[in-house]
């Protein structure tokens, strides 16, 4: 294992390496990361098939303080999981912040922090609830894929899954669903403020005289989001709308911005989205972003699968759009939408998060 260092990040890498005929041999790439973080100081742990990449005792700036694992599967090579958790040393709140991340761009975050607004407190009015959420990627597709391409290209490979069964897959708020036996979501938000979502469903529902009873899409969206690291303080009510998955049509809009545009097209299975999310002039992107799916056809009440407990009504309440690592990409390979990060000069897939 090893790190390079450019002007854009830090490459990490590390490779299986076998012992034969008393020589090391047959090199494989397990994982590859790119990150503005120092060199790894590796503590290894091999488990059963599973070797983990303890970085204890990392230390972050000012007084917050934590530890990431990273983990990989040895019987059959690839990235398998990330865990990190970090404190804060001097808060009245013990403020807290856990991630996880799963192969592909599956993860969770779980945070909270010192409270200012009485109606959103927990433990005597010290602590924000306790919010966890799905953080939907950013990533830089490729220009085949976003000006047509997003018709035909599947981008499980690029995106996060949402089918509501925790873990990381977003949670089932309402109603009860089979997970992807019902309905499932990959979701993907580009560098150009474009929301990818493909909809794969047992049974698609819809068009009816009444919109809010087909099967549809809910979307809230804040040009501020809120954080363990963001400073206590009021923010913008969260822009809503919907999107009937069957015709792609968008009611049901709660927004001072501009509506958002909606393009729909089909592939085997699946319904897929391209939503232009609202925005201005002060604030193009928005950071602060929920989904929830309804899924009609799963009985009273109908299942709402979500990114986070949809308790939408403040940016508080509202997930994060996260950046990927620099120099992470997706790029077209195989008729697929799969990411990549360049490492050592050369166009690598990426195996970690």
């Amino acid at each position: 294992m090893h790190a390079d260092r450019d002007e854009a990040c830090v490459a990490h890498e590390v490779w299986l390496v076998t012992e034969g005929a008393g020589a090391f041999q047959i090199e494989q790439l397990l994982l590859a990361d790119c990150t503005r973080e120092t060199p790894w100081p590796i503590e290894t742990t091999i488990e059963g098939d599973v070797a983990s990449l303890n970085r204890g005792g990392l230390t972050v700036p000012s007084n917050w303080y934590g530890t990431e694992v990273v983990s990989f599967d040895l019987l059959w090579p690839r990235f398998s999981g990330l865990r990190g958790d970090y404190g804060y040393r001097g808060a009245t709140c013990p403020q807290e912040l856990t991630t996880s991340l799963d192969e592909g761009f599956t993860g969770e975050v779980t945070w909270r922090k010192t409270a200012k607004d009485a109606a959103n407190v927990d433990e005597e009015d010290v602590c924000t609830k306790e919010r966890t959420y799905v953080p939907i990627p950013i990533v830089a597709l490729p220009q085949e894929f976003e000006n047509g391409g997003f018709r035909t290209i599947p981008f499980d490979g690029c995106s996060t899954l949402i089918d509501g069964t925790g873990g990381g897959r977003g949670v089932t708020v309402v109603g009860m669903t089979a997970g992807a036996a019902d309905v499932t979501l990959r979701v993907v938000l580009s560098k150009q403020a474009v929301l990818y979502v493909a909809v794969a469903d047992d049974h698609f529902t819809g068009a009816s005289a009444n919109p809010s009873a087909d099967d549809h899409l809910e979307v809230w969206a804040s040009p501020e989001s809120d954080g363990y690291m963001s400073l206590t303080g009021e923010r913008p009510k969260p822009e809503h709308f919907r999107i009937r998955v069957a015709d792609g049509r968008v009611f049901g809009v709660e927004s001072t911005a501009a509506p958002p545009s909606v393009e729909r097209a089909e592939r085997q299975g699946h319904v897929v989205l391209r939503i232009r999310l609202p925005a201005d002039a002060a604030k193009p992107h928005r950071t602060g972003i929920a989904l929830a799916n309804v899924d009609a056809d799963t009985g009273q009440p109908p299942a709402r699968v979500a990114t986070g407990h949809a308790e939408v009504t403040t940016a508080s309440s509202l997930g994060v759009a996260r950046d990927v690592h620099k120099g992470v990409t997706c790029r077209i390979d195989g008729g697929a939408l799969l990411r990549s990060v360049p490492a050592k000069g050369r166009e690598q897939p990426l195996h970690g998060p």
